[in-house]
């Protein structure tokens, strides 16, 4: 199963957002069982990503949109997307 996203970040974020996705992708990678595929490329369009991803079958793919339970780990990622991401 193949899933493309397209991000827009806040200008001037684009560093902090590449650092991001470098610990991200590795960590998807290494980590999430059925994950093929995972990257992000820099669109033409300014302050703009793209992500490629490919899983072995729509239950792997489906384990990257489980929800984080704890409130400690939904605020360190609150905060650390919110300085990057168009939200």
């Amino acid at each position: 199963m193949d899933v493309v996203v397209t991000q827009r970040v806040n200008a001037g974020m684009e560093e902090a957002f590449e650092a991001i996705v470098r610990q991200v992708t590795a960590n998807t990678l290494s980590r999430d069982e059925g994950c093929l595929r995972y990257e992000w490329y820099r669109a033409e369009a300014p302050q703009t990503y793209i992500l490629i991803e490919r899983w072995t079958d729509q239950a792997a793919a489906r384990l990257i949109s489980r929800p984080i339970t704890s409130p400690r780990s939904c605020r360190e990622l609150w905060n650390a997307f919110q300085k990057s991401f168009r939200l």
